[in-house]
Parts: structure tokens; sequence; C-alpha cells
């Protein structure tokens, strides 16, 4: 294959928009759109999404939220998912009205969702959860060890066959801190603890 080229470019926010610090942004899967969250001239925060052949970014109505937010796209960029606070939430991103997914305990860290509509996401709480897309009471999917002083699993990535996935383990063992490779189809007793790559930061 051609040697791939270094891109450099800047996405600036609309004067009359604030970035929430407290959110995310993603790039679509199809490359074509940015959500990302920012409060506008009313001073709520609310998710917006920036076509990338646009200078215009547009909010979707129906994703206000307070607090941390975390946000990421359906496989096939047709749907936008959010942490609602208590709830995990997803809205079409052509806009509509939001559904909700699953409760959540406590608020969400980073998702991702396959092209068999199962999404897995992160909490406050630790562990990795699986949901199905369509709705649902939410699996554990690892589980934090304890023995190895982790103190959560963040960050969820599906990788390209859709079972397994990357994630990042926090721990306060800085050599047992970095990204690592779990399956959907290990329970969470299964899940493998070798690390990929070492590091203090998420995917």
């Amino acid at each position: 294959p051609d040697k791939a080229e270094p891109m450099r470019f800047e996405i600036a926010l609309p004067h009359e928009l604030k970035f929430a610090q407290e959110s995310s942004f993603a790039l679509s899967p199809d490359g074509r759109s940015l959500v990302f969250g920012a409060s506008g001239s009313d001073g709520v925060r609310r998710l917006w999404i920036r076509p990338l052949n646009s200078l215009e970014a547009h909010s979707i109505s129906g994703t206000e939220f307070d607090g941390i937010n975390f946000v990421f796209w359906s496989h096939d960029s047709r749907f936008v998912v959010f942490d609602a606070g208590a709830k995990l939430m997803k809205i079409p991103s052509s806009g509509g009205l939001a559904q909700t997914i699953c409760d959540l305990p406590k608020h969400s860290m980073g998702g991702s969702w396959n092209r068999d509509n199962v999404i897995i996401f992160g909490t406050f709480v630790g562990d990795l959860m699986r949901v199905y897309a369509e709705g649902g009471a939410p699996v554990q999917l690892t589980r934090v060890n304890r023995a190895r002083q982790e103190m959560g699993h963040y960050f969820p990535n599906f990788l390209a066959d859709g079972r397994h996935f990357l994630y990042w383990c926090a721990s306060n063992i800085p050599e047992n801190q970095g990204i690592y490779v779990g399956s959907l189809d290990a329970s969470p007793e299964e899940q493998g603890s070798r690390q990929l790559v070492a590091g203090n930061a998420g995917l």
C-alpha cells in the first residue's frame, strides 16, 4: 500500500459555542461528521454535530446533559450514543427522539458499538459492561482485579472483527496501567491480562 501521508487541520467552534470540558468528541465511522458537547448562548450543554463538508454546526435537540458526558457513534454512523446522567441514550444523528438503551451505574466512561448491535461501555464503577443497542439490562463484561490494584477499565473500542476490543486499565501500580485486549466470547473471569501498551492515558 501507498505510504500514508499525515494530515493536519483545525475545526474551530462557532463563536457562540463553548466546548464542554466534561464532555468528549467523536468522529463518525464514515469520517463525515464530528459530534461534541458544547454550550450555546442559552448556557445549556448539549450535543452538536459538525459535518466535515460544512462550516456550520447544529445542535441535537434532546441531548441536554449535566456533568460528565462521553459520546460515541453506532457502527453505521446513524446514531449517536450519549450519557444522560443515569441512563445511556441513543439518538439519530439526523435528528429525532432520544431512546433509552439502559440504566447506568453512575456515569459512563467511553463506549463502542459493533456491527452485531452490541454496545460495550465503561463506568465509574470500574467494570466494562455490554448491552444490546435495542436496549435491556447491561451485563458485566470485565471484572476489575483488586489484587493488581486495578481501579477501573475504561474507554473500550471494538477491533475490526467486532468480537475483540481494546480498553484502558487504570491501576495504582504503574506497570499494570495501560491498554489491554478483551473478547465478547470470554467471561469476566476469563478476560486476558496481557498488557499491549503501557501508559497512563486512555484510548
